[in-house]
C-alpha cells in the first residue's frame, strides 16, 4: 500500500479599503450571505485600513471577491452606495507582493452613483 500526501498552501491574504474620497466614509458589508449588515468602519479622507482578512489557495486569487455580497458605503452627507462583489473587484488593486487587495474609494464613485455635492 503507497501513502500519497496531498498539501495544500494557503497563505493569508488582507482587503483594504483606501478613501480617496474628500469626506470620511462609512463602510458596512454583508460578508458570507450574512442577512444583516456588519458593524460601522469609518474611514477618514487619504487613510487606507484593514477590512477583511482571509486565506488565500495558490492560484485563487479573486475568490475573495465571493465573500462579499454587497458592501455599503455612505459619506458624510449620508449618500449611501452599495457595491456587490463585481464592483468591488473593479475598484480593487493588487499589491505587487500579491498578498494584498486594495478597494480605492474617490469621489467620483458617489458621483456616478447621483450624489449630490
Amino acid at each position: 500500500m503507497s501513502l500519497i500526501a496531498c498539501v495544500h498552501t494557503t497563505k493569508v491574504a488582507f482587503l483594504d479599503f483606501q478613501n480617496d474620497s474628500s469626506s470620511q466614509i462609512t463602510i458596512s458589508s454583508k460578508i458570507n450571505k450574512e442577512a444583516e449588515y456588519s458593524e460601522d468602519f469609518r474611514l477618514d479622507p487619504g487613510k487606507s485600513d484593514l477590512f477583511y482578512m482571509y486565506e488565500e489557495a495558490p492560484g485563487k486569487e479573486e475568490t475573495v471577491f465571493d465573500s462579499f455580497n454587497e458592501v455599503r458605503i455612505t459619506n458624510a452627507d449620508g449618500c449611501a452606495i452599495i457595491l456587490d462583489k463585481n464592483d468591488i473587484r473593479e475598484l480593487a488593486k493588487r499589491s505587487s507582493e500579491g498578498h494584498r487587495w486594495t478597494v480605492y474609494i474617490g469621489d467620483g464613485v458617489f458621483d456616478e452613483a447621483g450624489c449630490a455635492k
